[in-house]
């Protein structure tokens, strides 16, 4: 089946070709081009022109509207301009060697150094190797430019290659070749380039939540400016809402710790999450008794960078009354101090916190001036009432099917259009507003970060 972006391609090749054509022949039949010496050279002319390649340094995804900036760009040109989009399969044994080539490499940094950036890249760079190995042939695509220009044309050449730039955003560089094939090749060298060890933990203040499935782009919160007007996590079991809160609690807590005026709170009723954090989080502690937890008006435990409470041994009425009885008392804790730090709290499984409706609101509206900010997480869209919703300033919402749940994400604040494609999608794929605009992210797979860079700092199981 013949996909839009296939027919953009293909009408951009089209219309480079005609372009070409209407450069070199226009409607004269006097007008005919012959080859010399692999140069073009049109028959009133007396200068030949050779093919001058201008290669981009980054990937360009080719969309419709750039599609036809890049067309109108080249009839606009002095010179005969061509477009060849190259889609390539990269010989997959070949792309895994590389990585394990890389994957050596941060090894021996890691060995050498203890460096935590490394212990990431090499997480990264592993999880990387096992996606290889189980997908399908892996492609590489490529997007070059050939003008066919005069050797006083140099300037113009330079010219338009930074009008490319501003088009596309991506720098070109420039080279004389033999033939235009040249230009057409694409190298398994060239596709490597783009495995590069990535650390999937926070740098400067921003918090990673994944890559934006249509432009590519890495999707990040900024701190603490996108966490003061509070998140909401929804979606349906199993989708991918545990992950996402790991990744963004042991983010909070690398800049927690490297602030130190910032503490991180989870409560956590189901014990998924817990387990995910445990030996990462500085305190981790699992509530076997009710009565051991601390009530407002009274001292709770000394706050650290991450602090995970786990409800799961609890009986099932239970959770909902610690999960209360938790969020009461920070909330109590937050209001009458007058110290700077700030706080975060995320609460999985928030529908548990029903009954304390007024407890909610008064953090999501009172918090946000004295440093508390707040991450919900739950199944259905209703779990979230009264003035919770207004005073989130990102949403993220996860695949669901039914009309009713796409309904009630759509009264949040996310395009209809964006859920349809949402529905779609797998599990992982998340839609998210933040800010003014709405995106669909392929959400990191943060549980297998996790297993492949946990530290051994953690207080795992202390029990109250």
């Amino acid at each position: 089946m013949v996909s839009v972006f296939d027919l953009i391609i293909v009408s951009l090749m089209v219309a480079s070709a005609l372009i070409l054509y209407k450069k070199t022949i226009a409607a004269s039949a006097r007008k005919i081009y012959s080859r010399v010496d692999g140069g073009l050279r049109a028959g009133w002319e007396t200068t030949e022109r050779r093919p001058i390649l201008l290669e981009p340094s980054g990937t360009i995804k080719i969309g419709g509207a750039l599609g036809k900036r890049l067309y109108s760009l080249a009839r606009r040109a002095p010179f005969p301009v061509s477009y060849i989009y190259t889609y390539a399969p990269v010989e997959k044994a070949y792309l895994a060697s590389l990585i394990e080539e890389e994957i050596r490499k941060v090894e021996y940094k890691y060995t050498t150094t203890r460096l935590d950036r490394y212990k990431q890249a090499l997480a990264f760079l592993e999880e990387l190797y096992r996606d290889v190995s189980s997908a399908g042939r892996p492609v590489a695509e490529k997007l070059s430019v050939v003008v066919w220009a005069t050797n006083n044309e140099h300037r113009s050449v330079e010219l338009f290659a930074r009008m490319l730039e501003s088009e596309t955003g991506v720098r070109f560089s420039l080279s004389e070749i033999e033939c235009i094939s040249e230009a057409a090749e694409i190298s398994l060298e060239a596709a490597a380039s783009n495995v590069e060890p990535a650390s999937l933990l926070s740098r400067h203040g921003s918090i990673t939540i994944g890559v934006d499935f249509e432009t590519g782009e890495v999707l990040t919160l900024r701190w603490p400016e996108d966490l003061e007007k509070h998140i909401l996590v929804i979606g349906p079991t199993g989708m991918g809402k545990t992950v996402l809160l790991s990744g963004i609690a042991v983010q909070l807590s690398v800049i927690a710790e490297s602030s130190g005026s910032l503490s991180v709170i989870v409560i956590d009723p189901k014990g998924d999450l817990s387990r995910l954090l445990e030996g990462v989080a500085s305190r981790r502690i699992v509530v076997s008794n009710i009565e051991n937890l601390p009530s407002p008006g009274y001292s709770i435990p000394q706050l650290t960078s991450l602090t995970v409470y786990d409800l799961s041994l609890l009986r099932e009425a239970d959770r909902n009354e610690a999960s209360k009885r938790l969020l009461d008392s920070l909330l109590d804790y937050v209001l009458s101090r007058v110290a700077a730090e700030k706080i975060v709290i995320i609460v999985d499984e928030a529908w548990r916190l029903s009954s304390a409706g007024e407890t909610v609101g008064k953090a999501v509206r009172e918090g946000r001036s004295r440093g508390l900010y707040i991450v919900l997480a739950s199944q259905d869209p209703t779990d979230f009432k009264g003035e919770i919703p207004s005073n989130a300033g990102t949403i993220i919402a996860f695949r669901g099917v039914a009309k009713e749940y796409k309904r009630l994400v759509e009264d949040l604040g996310l395009p209809g259009g964006m859920l349809e494609r949402l529905s779609m999608l797998g599990e992982g794929f998340a839609a998210v507003r933040l800010g003014g605009g709405a995106s669909l992210v392929k959400i990191y797979p943060f549980n297998e970060y996790l297993k492949k860079a946990r530290t051994t700092s953690g207080i795992a199981g202390v029990g109250v």
